[in-house]
């Protein structure tokens, strides 16, 4: 069958690596797969058919967001009608909309907390995603909310997939700790929900920064507040920002923990990717998927959103907690293997 997945861009992002493990999931099965982006940027390893339709992001202003609907609208006309896919996945507004414009038989999904920007979100679903073939969430929680309290009947609910054999060859392939300072992890874009200026905060009023540095990977807009904020703390050379990393695996590997700071997430791939890779983890319990993720106090930590002083003391407990921290990274893996490919990819069969 001929699919497509389409998507604003490649980039890092959790509905990006989503896009990207359907990708080699669907080509593995046999199909013909064909990506579908608005820009040019690639930070994954890709292996199937990309299209990119040159229209990169101009303004928040809303004339110039009708505009760039309009044009993707058109685009994809021509390129439904020229290559006649038989199943369609869109990833997030940006896609959404404009696929199911065009194609009634659009699986459209949503990879935000249906608490971000909620009356938007809701006014989309009903005026919209309820006419697509299928609507996915990738948590329970936005399920239950749109399936039982909106009376969306196609909705769908399929978690963010893993892909454990690719993260175990990342790891035999870089056996080498690439920090030579103990750390811990946080990993993600640089932008406010996130929490990273809750973490900085947090880590500056802990003991264990006697003994560990904060390492923080990713890249985005704020990346100049996160500095700023770093230099006010008098924590130069305390926090490390790495930047983007292709294989963010060996240093969940060797990380004391990872921490999630967010204050609102969709389903945090990190969080999954972290457990995957045998980490002790600590995770915020945002809306939406971290309490599905985590079962508090059996592989993980939940502490509450946006509270800068708990964070502090349960990064102290995890790191000094030897026993604590073992527990966690003993009950990692086994806790998370629902979320492998080769049962999500059944999922998303059903749907094509």
């Amino acid at each position: 069958m001929k699919i497509a997945l389409v998507i604003y861009s490649l980039e890092f992002g959790g509905a990006e690596r989503v896009a990207v493990l359907l990708s080699k999931a669907f080509k593995k099965k046999g199909h013909d797969v064909t990506i579908i982006t608005n820009i040019d940027k690639i930070q994954y390893d890709v292996d199937v058919k990309i299209i990119n339709l040159n229209l990169p992001y101009i303004s928040n202003h809303r004339i110039f967001s009708y505009i760039q609907l309009f044009r993707k609208t058109l685009l994809l006309r021509k390129i439904y009608k020229k290559m006649n896919f038989d199943s369609i996945f869109s990833f997030m507004e940006n896609s959404n909309i404009p696929s199911l414009l065009v194609n009634r038989k659009t699986n459209i999904s949503i990879h935000t907390s249906h608490t971000y920007n909620e009356k938007k979100t809701l006014f989309l679903a009903k005026y919209f995603y309820r006419y697509a073939k299928n609507f996915i969430v990738v948590s329970e929680d936005s399920y239950q909310y749109f399936k039982y309290k909106h009376n969306i009947k196609n909705v769908k609910r399929i978690y963010n997939p893993i892909d454990f054999l690719l993260i175990k060859k990342k790891l035999k392939n870089s056996k080498i700790n690439p920090c030579d300072f103990k750390y811990v992890l946080a990993v993600g874009r640089f932008v406010e929900e996130k929490g990273f200026d809750l973490l900085i905060k947090a880590y500056a009023k802990t003991k264990l920064r006697k003994f560990a540095k904060l390492v923080i990977l990713g890249s985005g807009k704020l990346e100049d507040d996160l500095k700023m904020l770093i230099s006010e703390l008098n924590l130069n050379g305390n926090v490390v920002l790495p930047g983007f990393c292709d294989n963010p695996f060996i240093y969940y590997k060797y990380a004391e923990f990872f921490i999630s700071s967010s204050r609102r997430e969709g389903f945090p791939m990190t969080l999954i990717e972290a457990l995957a890779c045998g980490c002790a983890v600590i995770s915020s319990d945002c809306k939406t998927g971290p309490n599905e993720i985590i079962k508090d106090n059996q592989n993980g930590l939940l502490i509450p959103v946006e509270n800068i002083d708990y964070m502090s003391r349960k990064m102290d407990l995890l790191y000094f907690d030897e026993t604590l921290k073992n527990k966690f990274r003993l009950n990692a893996h086994n806790s998370i293997k629902k979320f492998n490919i080769e049962y999500i990819l059944d999922d998303y069969m059903k749907l094509i």
